[in-house]
């Protein structure tokens, strides 16, 4: 920036309030966030809707029977992790779930913070268990899986799962992992 070496500045994984985009706001730098600041002066943005597409997932699996879920989500300094929490909270709200009875479990997103997490809810009685998981990463759906595994209980049959991102990764998984498609390509379009 002192340089002047660049024209502008495309950041990505916004926090809920970013340092960066203030610094470069106060420094008059065009910038645009891939992602959305909560707390920062208004600014150009492209973004999913991951109130929406997290809202949908969630009364998706209440529509099959689920009453007793469990969002694992990321640190609350991001703000892609606090609007999907937003729609998992919806989701359960309009679909006629209390949100106070679903777990939402802030996490490092990786499948090792994601495993760690599940199998401490998974531990639980058959009366507090969750039977399905949103996950905002499909990092953290497959730590799911592993953690179902170790507990002995099958996704898909004991246990179902929804990821968010269509990772690349996330088609190894066996069985297939339902995942919420960013269409990043689309979107950076």
């Amino acid at each position: 920036l002192a340089a002047r070496m660049v024209d502008g500045v495309i950041l990505v994984r916004p926090g809920t309030f970013d340092d960066r985009v203030a610094l470069l706001q106060k420094r008059n730098m065009p910038l645009v966030t891939y992602g959305r600041t909560l707390d920062n002066a208004p600014h150009a943005w492209v973004d999913i809707d991951n109130v929406s597409a997290v809202a949908e997932a969630t009364a998706h699996l209440v529509s099959l029977g689920h009453r007793r879920m469990a969002l694992l989500t990321g640190p609350r300094n991001l703000s892609f992790a606090v609007q999907r929490q937003q729609g998992f909270e919806l989701g359960l709200r309009t679909s006629g779930v209390d949100p106070a009875t679903c777990p939402v479990v802030n996490v490092a997103l990786t499948p090792a913070a994601g495993m760690q997490a599940a199998t401490q809810l998974l531990s639980y009685g058959a009366a507090l268990r969750p039977s399905a998981f949103v996950c905002v990463t499909d990092a953290l759906a497959l730590g799911v899986y592993q953690a179902a595994e170790t507990q002995g209980l099958q996704v898909g049959h004991d246990v179902s799962v929804i990821g968010f991102g269509n990772s690349s990764t996330a088609e190894f998984a066996d069985p297939p992992l339902a995942s919420i498609d960013q269409a990043l390509s689309d979107s950076g379009r």
